[in-house]
């Protein structure tokens, strides 16, 4: 997991947020940013870099990268090709996730990770309930 350009304050409740769902979060970081200015900045090396880096030795089944501001939603194909495991972003879930609502098929849209040819969401049973905090 990388959850990247959150104040420190709002990272800490991503793990345990993930793990009372059921995920077990073998690794997470940030870029130690928490202007959306400089997130936007980010490069798609420093981007790929720093996502091999926080799965290398892991053994992790996927990346989630959780700001909106990192600007990964156009390579997140090429980020699964390089990593070799499913990404998830929080923009692409949340489109995803709209665009099934609306019952409009994702699955030609291969740019965007193979989230995007899931008819729903993978490894969970029941509904996707929205993070609340407390």
């Amino acid at each position: 997991m990388v959850a990247h350009a959150v104040p420190h304050d709002v990272h800490r409740l991503f793990v345990p947020f993930f793990n009372s769902k059921g995920f077990q979060v073998v690794r997470d970081g940030t870029f130690d940013m928490t202007s959306d200015r400089d997130m936007c900045n980010l490069t798609r090396d420093s981007i790929f870099a720093a996502a091999k880096r926080m799965v290398e030795h892991s053994g992790a089944e996927a990346l989630f990268v959780s700001c909106t501001s990192v600007p990964v939603v156009d390579c997140i194909a090429d980020l699964e090709d390089h990593l070799g495991l499913r990404v998830v972003t929080s923009t692409q879930a949340e489109a995803w996730h709209a665009l099934r609502l609306l019952e409009i098929d994702t699955s030609r849209s291969a740019t965007f990770g193979s989230l995007f040819g899931q008819r729903k969401m993978p490894s969970l049973d029941s509904e996707v309930q929205p993070f609340q905090n407390g």
